[in-house]
């Protein structure tokens, strides 16, 4: 816009100065010629004066619509470079917007697909501790309902240390409601018959309270003395004999006296399984 002002400038002077330069050749030539001019002649300069003026204004109307023109061009051109830039800078942060939106998105994403994948891992290992308790459990009552058995390697030993040891009569007694007891007490029974023991089973006592495991019982002086307690009298030999069998058989088995029980007697009691 400054060069288009400088230019109209520039230009406006030459107008001013060729307009002068008539006015002085009039003068002069008015001065060189003394005789008067016509009314005719000097309306006729004045319309030339006049035009000349119109057509010098017309001429700089022309140049500043021109200037006006090309500096509302130039701010057309500006503003649009400006626009396209402006517009450039808009698309550029839209696509980083996007971009921050579709990282956050996935963020989120992946952070609840941890959370979900914790859960999930931490019910899989909750159910799989209840599953291994369960089954555990399951072992556990299955061992404590599965009948109890001589193996034969225990058998064997159990029958070689009562056969060696001094043996003697012996009554097994197990209770009734118990088959479980009372397919152990055969088992036992065929043992110690076959270790060369007169042994014989009662199998229609009714105990109480309910014997529980293994029990020998033997016989004790004292009269005062309770059903069940410790024994903590002398025991037979056939007492021991037994107790050392069964240890190395790992048979558990705990003594007890019993003061019914005939002098010289042994009882072998199957309770309930522990």
């Amino acid at each position: 816009m400054a060069a288009f002002l400088l230019i109209l400038i520039a230009m406006l002077p030459a107008g001013g100065l060729e307009k002068t330069g008539e006015t002085s050749t009039i003068i002069m030539a008015t001065m060189q010629t003394p005789e008067p001019e016509s009314p005719e002649l000097t309306s006729v300069r004045r319309k030339v004066s006049d035009l000349e003026n119109k057509v010098w204004w017309a001429k700089s109307i022309v140049i500043l619509v021109l200037v006006l023109a090309g500096a509302i061009g130039v701010g057309i051109a500006v503003v649009t470079l400006r626009s396209d830039w402006m517009n450039d800078d808009l698309r550029s942060a839209e696509k980083e917007l996007t971009a921050l939106e579709i990282a956050k998105v996935k963020a989120d994403s992946q952070a609840q697909l941890k959370i979900e994948t914790d859960k999930v891992r931490i019910e899989l290992a909750t159910q799989q501790a209840r599953a291994a308790q369960a089954e555990k459990d399951l072992l556990e009552l299955q061992e404590r309902i599965k009948g109890r058995h001589l193996p034969a390697e225990g058998k064997a030993r159990l029958i070689s240390r009562l056969t060696g040891d001094p043996k003697g009569e012996l009554e097994i007694r197990c209770p009734i409601g118990s088959p479980e007891a009372r397919e152990f007490a055969l088992e036992l029974l065929q043992v110690f018959k076959t270790s060369g023991w007169n042994a014989t089973l009662n199998d229609r006592v009714i105990m109480a309270p309910v014997p529980v495991g293994l029990k020998l019982w033997v016989h004790a002086e004292r009269q005062d003395t309770r059903e069940g307690e410790q024994m903590t009298a002398e025991a037979p030999q056939r007492a021991i004999s037994i107790l050392n069998a069964f240890k190395d058989s790992h048979l558990s088995i705990e003594t007890q006296f019993n003061p019914d029980v005939p002098k010289e007697g042994l009882v072998l009691i199957v309770g309930f399984k522990l």
